[in-house]
């Protein structure tokens, strides 16, 4: 895959949620009443924002697609892909990797390791405890 083409391909979702930001600023909301200016202005620089930081990623992607390359370049190591199946740009960027390794076929072995939303979901909303500790030798 030429460098141009990954880069399209890896940031699919940043070039998607900027032209969603695009399509919600081009709205000629105005002409409904202009209190709806605002929120569109919200919704737009919300959109915005979020293409900058995922577009911002790229070196990082990069790093890491470098790593999985010469990893999986004489064996195929199922486990190194495994922290990036639970992200769709993960998941994104194994599938670049397996088709530059030209093993686009194993894909289908690593859906293993991903886990559905729900699970996903749980694991990240979990009540974390926080302890604050004071030296009291200090005061």
């Amino acid at each position: 895959m030429r460098k141009a083409a990954r880069f399209l391909y890896l940031n699919i979702y940043a070039i998607l949620v900027l032209i969603c930001g695009i399509i919600v600023a081009l709205l000629p909301l105005y002409k409904v009443t202009w209190w709806l200016v605002i929120p569109q202005a919200v919704v737009c620089l919300f959109c915005l924002k979020q293409a900058v930081q995922l577009f911002s990623t790229w070196g990082d992607k990069m790093n890491k697609y470098d790593i999985l390359m010469r990893r999986n370049r004489d064996d195929f190591h199922p486990n190194s892909f495994k922290p990036f199946m639970n992200a769709p740009c993960g998941r994104l960027l194994v599938k670049a990797v397996l088709h530059d390794l030209g093993i686009s076929g194993r894909y289908k072995e690593l859906l293993i390791f991903r886990e559905p939303l729900l699970v996903r979901a749980r694991k990240s909303c979990t009540v974390q405890e926080t302890k604050i500790y004071i030296n009291e030798d200090i005061i």
